[in-house]
C-alpha cells in the first residue's frame, strides 16, 4: 500500500513509499544558502534603511514606512531562523528529498552548478507545481552524485544560475 503524505506549501501529496529500498548514498546539506556579511554590508543596510524611513516620514508616505517597518521585521526574523537542512538519498530506483519519494521515471534532469563555497544540485521533476528540488550538497560528494544520477537521469550542463538567486548571492540577501 502506499502511503501518501502532505508536503508543504502548496495542495500536494507525493508517494512517501520507498519500496524498502536501502539508499546507495545519502547527503545532508543546506537547502538555502547563508551568507557571510560583513560590517560593510551591515552598515550599508542600516544606512539604506535609515534613508528609506527618513525619506517616507518626510514625505508622510505613512503606508509606506509602515510596510517597510514589516518587510524589514521580517527579512530579519528569517535572517536569525537556522538554516534548514535537507537529506537527499539515492537508491537503485529512486530519490528520497525531504521525505517525499521521487521515482527515477519522473525525473526529468539535474544540473549542478559551482561556487566557490559549495556545490548546488538541481533536479528537475515531472510534476508541474513542484520546484527543482534543491540541495548544498559539498564539493567532495560532487563526482559521486553525478556517477550515480547520471546513470539514471540526464545531466545538464548548460544550465546556470537564475537571475534571481544571482542577485541574492550578490547582495548576500
Amino acid at each position: 500500500m502506499i502511503k501518501r503524505q502532505f508536503c508543504g506549501k502548496i495542495n500536494r501529496f507525493m508517494d512517501t513509499n520507498t519500496h524498502n529500498q536501502t539508499p546507495i548514498f545519502s547527503v545532508e546539506g543546506s537547502s538555502v544558502h547563508s551568507h557571510k556579511r560583513s560590517i560593510v554590508w551591515y552598515g550599508i543596510a542600516i544606512l539604506t534603511s535609515v534613508l528609506i524611513i527618513v525619506f517616507s516620514l518626510y514625505t508622510k508616505a505613512w503606508s509606506f514606512f509602515i510596510v517597510y517597518i514589516l518587510a524589514a521585521g521580517l527579512y530579519s526574523y528569517s535572517v536569525h531562523k537556522p538554516m534548514p537542512r535537507a537529506l537527499l538519498e539515492i537508491a537503485e530506483e529512486g530519490i528520497r528529498y525531504k521525505n517525499a519519494y521521487y521515482p527515477f521515471e519522473k525525473c526529468k534532469e539535474f544540473w549542478m552548478i559551482n561556487h566557490h563555497y559549495d556545490c548546488e544540485l538541481h533536479i528537475r521533476v515531472e510534476h508541474k507545481l513542484t520546484d527543482d528540488l534543491r540541495i548544498f550538497i559539498g564539493h567532495d560528494n560532487e563526482q559521486r552524485v553525478r556517477e550515480l544520477l547520471g546513470s539514471h537521469i540526464t545531466e545538464n550542463t548548460k544550465k546556470h544560475e537564475r537571475l534571481f538567486d544571482y542577485i541574492t548571492r550578490l547582495l548576500k540577501l
